[in-house]
C-alpha cells in the first residue's frame, strides 16, 4: 500500500532533518568531490561524478516530497 503524501513528506523531513543524515551527506559529498577533483583515470572521475550525482538525487527526491505536501496541503494565512 503506497502512503499518503502527508505521511511521505512527514518521514522525508524526519530524514533530511536527522543529523547523522545531515553529516553523511556533507561528508560524503566533500570525499568523492575531492577524490573526483583528484582522480588520474577518466573512470575514476566518471565513477566519483556519479556517485555525487546519486547523492543529490536522493537528497533532491527527499525534499520533493516535502514541497509536494507544500503544494497539496498549504497552511493558511501563510
Amino acid at each position: 500500500k503506497r502512503v499518503n503524501i502527508k505521511e511521505r513528506a512527514s518521514q522525508a523531513s524526519i530524514i533530511l532533518a536527522n543529523p547523522i543524515i545531515k553529516d553523511m551527506w556533507e561528508i560524503l559529498e566533500k570525499d568523492h568531490m575531492e577524490n573526483w577533483l583528484n582522480a588520474e583515470l577518466h573512470s575514476d572521475r566518471e565513477s566519483y561524478w556519479y556517485r555525487i550525482n546519486a547523492l543529490r538525487s536522493v537528497k533532491e527526491y527527499l525534499e520533493s516530497l516535502v514541497d509536494a505536501d507544500k503544494i497539496e496541503n498549504p497552511r493558511k494565512g501563510e
